[in-house]
This record gives structure tokens, C-alpha cells and sequence, in this order.
């Protein structure tokens, strides 16, 4: 069943509000992702302590942002560990991301929100707290 734009049918404004602000930085984090894995190891720096720093930090954002998504997603405590573990290893991580990105998307469209490349639009996201 398709939803008009604006026709709200999933979870309150504030919870729209929380996915889409845990989206668009989780798409960013997806951008650093794949920005590290270029450029760290083509120059062998992914194991050296700059790498490891640069991904150590990557990771603690990813855990909290996905963790923050996953519960404003109301995903399960088992679906979120798992990803959660994922996140650790450097490839797959990247699918985790997309796979937390995809879901926050899916949400998002059945709240009436318009989606872009970057996330939520903004126009889009007021209009939906308007109705509240």
C-alpha cells in the first residue's frame, strides 16, 4: 500500500525527527567509510598507528550512531548487535551501514518524508512536524 506525501503513518514527529537527523550521519559516516578504505589501504596505512586511530574513531561513531538509529528504528536487540558486530569488520561495515541506511529509508518514505541522496529533505521533515 502506497502513502500520499505527507500522510504520516509511522511513529510520532519526534521519532521521524530522530531517524532522519541518525540518517544523515550515518550517510556521512558511509562517505568516511569509503573514504578511509581508499586511502588508507592503497598506502599501507591500515595498520599502522594512524590507520588504526583513524579507524578506531570510526568506529566508536559508527556504534553510537547505529545504536541510536536501531533504537529509533525500533529494531530488534538481536538484529542490532549483530550489526553492531558487523561494524567491526572494515568491509563489511560498509554493508552494515547501507543495510541500517536502507531501513532508516524505508521508514522515512512510509512516514511521508521525501528522501534524497544525502537523506531526508528538509522541506519535507518540516512539513511532517507541521502535521503534528
Amino acid at each position: 500500500m502506497e502513502t500520499e506525501p505527507g500522510q504520516k503513518t509511522t511513529g510520532s514527529a519526534e521519532r521521524v525527527l530522530e531517524v532522519a537527523k541518525q540518517q544523515k550521519r550515518l550517510i556521512w559516516l558511509i562517505l568516511l567509510q569509503i573514504i578511509s578504505v581508499i586511502i588508507l589501504i592503497p598506502m599501507g596505512l591500515d595498520e599502522s598507528p594512524l590507520g588504526l586511530l583513524i579507524g578506531g574513531i570510526l568506529l566508536i561513531i559508527c556504534v553510537y550512531v547505529v545504536y541510536k538509529m536501531g533504537r529509533a528504528l525500533e529494531l530488534s536487540t538481536a538484529r542490532l548487535i549483530v550489526t553492531i558486530v558487523v561494524l567491526v569488520v572494515p568491509l563489511l561495515s560498509i554493508f552494515a551501514l547501507l543495510y541500517i541506511n536502507s531501513k532508516a529509508t524505508e521508514f522515512l518514505r512510509a512516514a511521508g518524508v521525501q528522501v534524497g541522496f544525502m537523506g531526508a529533505k528538509r522541506k519535507s521533515i518540516g512539513e511532517i512536524l507541521e502535521l503534528e
